[in-house]
């Protein structure tokens, strides 16, 4: 996040979980990046979470958080996808592979968040058979057969802006000039100051 006059992060690690939630009466923050594959969340957190994004907060969902939250169902319709960290019923557990050369593709080149960025080559982790909720609007995409085909896209959830980008596992993606275009764009998108 370091290099960008436009956005100033703060770091909350969370020690239970989920306490950044537990109470937002001050709340002073336009977006929310999740990087994180927690899992407790209190029925008073959810809300909490839920009325920020009702309040036009927005959320970036990276990487690792696609499998957070497992017993919350409301979180896949929030960011759009579940990483399944086990089979359940008919759906069969998701899968990883790390240390793969894959191809990120551009599906819309005309989105604010994509506009400009050509496809790239990235060495990263995959995720396949995930679930995805249908009303994604797809902004990236993946050929590699030890990925699910959609990596990125947006959505709406209440009033906020979502963007969720599966790729992001390492220091080698930290550092590629593609990938912190599109992290950036990302938060400015959610935030509502990128038209």
């Amino acid at each position: 996040f370091k290099g960008y006059d436009d956005i100033e992060y703060v770091e909350a690690q969370q020690k239970d979980h989920s306490e950044i939630f537990e109470d937002i009466s001050g709340w002073d923050y336009d977006v929310i990046v999740l990087y994180n594959m927690t899992q407790n969340i209190s029925p008073k957190r959810q809300e909490n979470f839920v009325k920020l994004l009702k309040q036009s907060v927005g959320l970036v969902a990276l990487h690792h958080s696609i499998g957070s939250f497992q017993q919350w169902d409301e979180y896949r319709k929030i960011i759009g996808s579940k990483y399944y960290l086990k089979a359940t019923g008919q759906i069969a557990a998701s899968t990883y592979k790390h240390d793969v050369d894959f191809t990120v593709h551009i599906a819309d080149a005309g989105h604010p968040i994509t506009r400009g960025i050509s496809d790239f080559a990235v060495h990263d982790e995959t995720y396949k058979n995930c679930g995805f909720q249908k009303d994604n609007h797809v902004l990236l995409t993946t050929d590699d057969p030890d990925s699910d085909k959609q990596i990125g896209w947006v959505r709406q959830y209440g009033k906020a802006r979502v963007c969720t980008i599966q790729v992001g596992h390492g220091p080698i993606l930290y550092a590629d000039p593609n990938y912190r275009q599109l992290l950036a764009r990302a938060i400015r998108w959610s935030a509502g100051k990128l038209k």
